[in-house]
């Protein structure tokens, strides 16, 4: 009661100071009155932040199905590396589950360096979300990945039965193409065996020589590693060059081959732009359902015509079970693989070239009239022998084996010089 009584004097106790009523302030009058009454912002101060890393990212972010996939793998290979174990002296190891899951992360985000990927853990949610806000230093990223090259490959064709037992690859349809990719060897770096084997034997020198005594006992190691790579890289080269020249019958033309000598496994190939260049063939084959690239491989062949029967067995030993259909441009599409493809029960979509119109491409890039083309010349097997697009009759003389650059070629001889040449047998079946 005696509350109450205390506030209801204080509810009527009279205003110590009348206030007058504040005008509002016209614009124009803000505007003439000075600068406006800003909040600065520091960026120079230290700050402490309360920060909940499980909701760093949404249920659905892809970094939290790549740690549940990881989850499922097999990954006793890896901890066989580790050297420090429980109860011993030593620095605790990074999980190789976590490594895993952080370079499966990056490639999902087109990251391929190991810098990069611990650059951005200093502020990227997913990466954060996976190493609890810690940073993995980008050496120990990198040597996970150099020194456990074989067991990743494996690694990831298990990944890809995991995904397919999940039902997230259907493998209904395959999507299967090439793409040249240039190598990091110069088009000026391919030599001959003589100059290759000269290589090997400088290099073979300067590995016997004692590496210098002013650098400190890591520069030393890392100076005859780098000998030592150079000896192998010249013995590869060597190698390569011999494969090469197995393939070859010819013994003049054996001697003209040449490898590249930083880059032995790299071969000339041509591009979109028409360069020619030291390269490699991808081939990568794509579930079409889900995206999920289910096989790549690597290949020294300069044309796709022969690469997507060893790609289906690509795709088999990753998923170990074959598409039931694949699909391919024209550069796979031939003979030998619609035969194939039947032969393993694959339902193969391709695109088969005009014979026509590859004719008159293959004049063209001869630098011939596309009009002398051998669909174009009109034959009369009767009297064996043709006319050409000009008009001019060609006889028969004998058989030969030649190409429709040659045929050009003797129409061309003969429109200059106004009479008639031979037909070989090529042109007339």
């Amino acid at each position: 009661m005696a509350e109450q009584i205390a506030f209801y004097r204080m509810a009527e106790q009279e205003p110590l100071l009348e206030l007058p009523e504040q005008p509002e302030r016209a614009p124009e009058l803000a505007a003439a009155g000075g600068k406006c009454k800003l909040r600065l912002i520091d960026r120079s101060q230290f700050t402490m932040a309360q920060i909940d890393v499980e909701h760093l990212i949404d249920e659905e972010h892809p970094a939290r199905g790549i740690w549940d996939v990881t989850l499922q793998l097999d990954l006793s290979a890896y901890e066989s590396a580790i050297v420090t174990r429980e109860g011993e002296v030593g620095r605790a190891a990074w999980p190789p589950q976590l490594l895993v899951a952080i370079w499966l992360y990056g490639y999902s985000r087109g990251i391929t360096s190991a810098r990069e990927l611990e650059r951005q853990m200093a502020y990227e949610p997913g990466l954060q979300w996976l190493t609890g806000m810690d940073v993995v230093n980008h050496h120990t990223l990198s040597d996970f990945r150099v020194g456990h090259r074989d067991a990743l490959t494996k690694l990831f064709a298990e990944m890809l039965v995991v995904l397919e037992e999940a039902g997230l690859t259907k493998m209904r349809l395959v999507a299967h193409d090439g793409t040249k990719i240039r190598a990091q060897a110069g088009a000026d770096s391919f030599r001959r065996e003589a100059t290759l084997r000269a290589k090997l034997a400088a290099a073979k020198k300067v590995v016997e020589q004692d590496p210098r005594a002013d650098g400190s006992k890591r520069e030393r190691a890392a100076e005859q590693r780098a000998r030592r790579e150079r000896v192998e890289r010249a013995e590869r080269a060597i190698e390569h060059l011999h494969t090469l020249q197995s393939e070859i019958r010819k013994e003049e033309l054996k001697e003209k081959v040449r490898v590249s000598a930083t880059e032995p496994e790299a071969r000339r190939m041509k591009h979109g732009d028409n360069a020619i260049a030291p390269s490699y063939n991808a081939q990568v084959s794509t579930d079409a359902d889900s995206g999920v690239i289910v096989g790549v491989r690597l290949s020294q062949s300069a044309e796709d015509s022969h690469e997507l029967e060893p790609s289906i067995e690509e795709i088999e030993n990753n998923v170990r079970r074959k598409p039931e259909q694949v699909v391919a441009d024209g550069g796979f599409t031939n003979r030998e693989s619609i035969e194939r493809m039947a032969e393993v029960e694959i339902e193969f979509y391709g695109s088969l070239a005009d014979p026509q119109k590859k004719s008159e491409a293959a004049m063209k890039a001869n630098g011939i009239d596309p009009k002398f083309a051998p669909h174009f010349f009109i034959l009369q097997t009767a009297t064996k022998t043709a006319e050409c697009p000009a008009g001019k009759p060609l006889a028969y003389s004998r058989a030969a084996r030649t190409g429709p650059a040659l045929v050009a070629a003797l129409c061309a001889y003969m429109l200059e010089s106004g009479g008639t040449t031979i037909l070989p047998r090529v042109v007339v079946g």
